[in-house]
């Protein structure tokens, strides 16, 4: 049959039945063959929410997290409040043989965590679409239930707080459990937890800013400075 290209503004010729129209619709595409680094990845690499773009741990965070988890080549990765996912798939794409558990109550976050694991082609153990309280009442697997490392993301403070108290039940010796946090307070109040359970503890404070092109030159922007917490057992 003749295809006719008809412009939207046109009308439809009298003589095609309205059960030959098809529309189709746009869809994202995978670039092929692009060359990402091994660490470090860029924002953009990541599928985000689309209500809320910027939702996710920016790369220079990111950074810091994965060099303060000291992955090691096998375990169990928790990542708490994972959001999209980018702390977790990244530690897998160093460390393949790590089983990741990612762990986030927002609605929709198993499928954009199953879009980014495809893109940079690493296979997360398990993705949980629940509240971390609940999942913590219930039990996950036993081969899933001692981490080695863990991630604890968006929640509130006394979530955090109690996920730390919980964990530390289990948590391997040697395990490492590092959070980024918003406010000096809730740093602090993390950080005596710590210490109250006997674990070692270290801190950094990250404030980037990004370069803007202006008329006049470059200007800079600063993202909101955040502490990172490191607890290790």
């Amino acid at each position: 049959e003749l295809i006719r290209k008809i412009a939207f503004e046109e009308s439809f010729p009298k003589d095609i039945s309205s059960l030959n129209i098809v529309f189709l619709l746009k869809q994202e595409q995978l670039k092929k063959g692009h060359q990402t680094p091994l660490f470090g990845l860029r924002d953009s690499s990541f599928k985000t929410y689309s209500d809320r773009p910027n939702l996710l741990t920016k790369r220079e965070v990111r950074i810091q997290i994965l060099a303060d988890l000291e992955l090691p080549e096998k375990g169990i990765l928790w990542d708490i409040g994972a959001g999209c996912g980018t702390i977790g798939l990244e530690a897998l794409r160093l460390r393949p043989k790590l089983k990741l558990v990612s762990i986030d109550k927002r609605f929709g976050t198993k499928a954009i965590i199953t879009e980014n694991a495809k893109r940079l082609n690493v296979s997360p153990q398990k993705i949980i679409e629940q509240d971390i309280k609940l999942i913590l009442k219930k039990g996950l697997p036993k081969h899933l239930n001692s981490p080695n490392r863990v991630v604890i993301g968006g929640c509130d403070k006394a979530t955090k707080i109690s996920i730390i108290k919980y964990l530390s039940k289990d948590i391997h010796k040697g395990g490492i459990i590092v959070l980024p946090i918003i406010t000096y307070e809730a740093m602090q109040e993390i950080q005596k937890v710590f210490q109250d359970l006997d674990y070692e503890t270290n801190l950094n404070l990250i404030q980037t800013y990004k370069g803007l092109t202006i008329s006049e030159g470059t200007r800079f922007e600063p993202n909101n400075p955040i502490f990172i917490i490191k607890g290790q057992r």
